[in-house]
Protein backbone atom coordinates (compact mmCIF):
# COMPACT_ATOMS: atom_id res chain seq x y z
CA UNK A 1 0.00 0.00 0.00
CA UNK A 2 2.95 2.25 0.65
CA UNK A 3 3.64 2.28 -2.84
CA UNK A 4 0.64 2.31 -4.06
CA UNK A 5 0.31 5.80 -2.14
CA UNK A 6 3.54 6.42 -3.04
CA UNK A 7 1.99 7.07 -6.66
CA UNK A 8 -0.16 9.98 -5.28
CA UNK A 9 -0.16 12.71 -3.00
CA UNK A 10 1.66 15.86 -4.88
CA UNK A 11 0.19 18.33 -7.22
CA UNK A 12 1.92 19.26 -10.40
CA UNK A 13 3.11 22.24 -8.17
CA UNK A 14 4.78 19.81 -5.73
CA UNK A 15 2.34 20.69 -2.82
CA UNK A 16 1.47 17.72 -0.65
CA UNK A 17 -2.42 16.46 -1.17
CA UNK A 18 -4.11 13.33 0.16
CA UNK A 19 -3.09 10.88 -1.25
CA UNK A 20 -5.87 8.13 0.02
CA UNK A 21 -8.38 11.56 -1.59
CA UNK A 22 -6.76 11.52 -4.78
CA UNK A 23 -6.63 7.55 -4.81
CA UNK A 24 -10.10 7.63 -4.59
CA UNK A 25 -10.88 10.22 -6.80
CA UNK A 26 -9.21 8.27 -10.03
CA UNK A 27 -12.24 4.83 -8.55
CA UNK A 28 -14.99 7.39 -8.87
CA UNK A 29 -13.79 8.80 -12.25
CA UNK A 30 -13.92 5.43 -13.39
CA UNK A 31 -17.53 4.62 -12.12
CA UNK A 32 -16.45 2.67 -9.24
CA UNK A 33 -17.48 5.32 -7.01
CA UNK A 34 -20.34 3.28 -4.63
CA UNK A 35 -17.95 0.28 -4.13
CA UNK A 36 -15.09 2.94 -2.43
CA UNK A 37 -18.02 4.76 -0.89
CA UNK A 38 -18.57 1.76 0.75
CA UNK A 39 -15.43 1.68 1.68
CA UNK A 40 -16.05 4.65 4.01
CA UNK A 41 -19.23 3.84 5.13
CA UNK A 42 -20.29 1.84 8.33
CA UNK A 43 -22.01 -0.61 5.58
CA UNK A 44 -20.19 -3.79 4.33
CA UNK A 45 -17.39 -3.10 2.21
CA UNK A 46 -18.00 -3.88 -1.45
CA UNK A 47 -15.62 -5.44 -3.73
CA UNK A 48 -13.68 -4.71 -6.64
CA UNK A 49 -11.83 -7.05 -9.12
CA UNK A 50 -8.20 -6.60 -10.27
CA UNK A 51 -8.99 -5.76 -13.48
CA UNK A 52 -11.99 -3.13 -12.35
CA UNK A 53 -8.41 -1.64 -10.61
CA UNK A 54 -6.24 -2.08 -13.06
CA UNK A 55 -8.58 -0.06 -15.82
CA UNK A 56 -9.62 2.74 -13.23
CA UNK A 57 -5.92 3.60 -11.94
CA UNK A 58 -3.49 5.11 -14.78
CA UNK A 59 -1.12 2.45 -16.14
CA UNK A 60 1.97 4.09 -14.66
CA UNK A 61 0.39 3.85 -11.15
CA UNK A 62 0.35 0.18 -11.30
CA UNK A 63 3.29 -0.55 -13.28
CA UNK A 64 5.29 1.28 -10.82
CA UNK A 65 3.76 -0.06 -8.05
CA UNK A 66 4.96 -3.98 -9.94
CA UNK A 67 8.31 -2.85 -10.49
CA UNK A 68 8.87 -1.98 -6.26
CA UNK A 69 7.79 -4.72 -5.27
CA UNK A 70 9.17 -6.72 -8.13
CA UNK A 71 5.86 -8.62 -8.86
CA UNK A 72 3.93 -9.04 -12.00
CA UNK A 73 1.20 -6.51 -13.01
CA UNK A 74 -1.45 -8.59 -12.93
CA UNK A 75 -1.15 -9.70 -9.46
CA UNK A 76 -0.47 -6.48 -7.94
CA UNK A 77 -3.55 -5.43 -9.56
CA UNK A 78 -5.28 -8.46 -8.04
CA UNK A 79 -3.88 -8.12 -4.47
CA UNK A 80 -4.26 -4.27 -4.06
CA UNK A 81 -8.11 -5.08 -5.01
CA UNK A 82 -8.41 -7.70 -2.24
CA UNK A 83 -6.90 -5.55 0.63
CA UNK A 84 -7.94 -1.78 -0.90
CA UNK A 85 -11.48 -2.02 1.03
CA UNK A 86 -10.06 -3.18 4.06
CA UNK A 87 -7.52 -0.43 4.14
CA UNK A 88 -9.29 2.22 2.96
CA UNK A 89 -11.70 1.85 5.69
CA UNK A 90 -9.53 1.64 8.57
CA UNK A 91 -7.47 4.58 7.08
CA UNK A 92 -11.19 6.71 7.52
CA UNK A 93 -12.52 4.88 10.95
CA UNK A 94 -15.31 7.77 11.17
CA UNK A 95 -16.11 7.99 7.40
CA UNK A 96 -13.84 10.80 7.30
CA UNK A 97 -11.09 11.92 5.19
CA UNK A 98 -7.55 11.59 7.04
CA UNK A 99 -6.19 14.80 7.31
CA UNK A 100 -2.70 13.48 7.50
CA UNK A 101 0.51 14.04 4.97
CA UNK A 102 1.47 10.89 2.77
CA UNK A 103 4.06 10.44 4.99
CA UNK A 104 2.04 11.07 8.31
CA UNK A 105 0.04 8.19 7.28
CA UNK A 106 2.94 6.07 5.79
CA UNK A 107 4.42 6.29 8.97
CA UNK A 108 1.21 5.73 10.94
CA UNK A 109 0.17 2.66 9.25
CA UNK A 110 3.99 1.40 8.53
CA UNK A 111 3.90 1.39 5.16
CA UNK A 112 7.37 1.17 3.07
CA UNK A 113 8.60 4.14 1.91
CA UNK A 114 11.46 3.61 -0.50
CA UNK A 115 10.76 3.67 -4.07
CA UNK A 116 13.79 1.49 -4.48
CA UNK A 117 12.65 -2.04 -5.38
CA UNK A 118 12.95 -4.65 -3.36
CA UNK A 119 12.27 -8.53 -3.44
CA UNK A 120 12.04 -8.10 0.77
CA UNK A 121 9.20 -5.79 0.88
CA UNK A 122 5.25 -7.34 1.22
CA UNK A 123 3.17 -7.28 -1.75
CA UNK A 124 1.04 -4.72 -1.23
Amino acid sequence: MGALLGCYGHDVAGEDNNPLEELLNELENADLGDQARSWLSADENELISGAELGWALPDDVIDQVAWVTNTPVQEVADQLALVLPEVVDRLTPDGQMPPESLMDLVEQHRLPTSTKRSSNWPVV
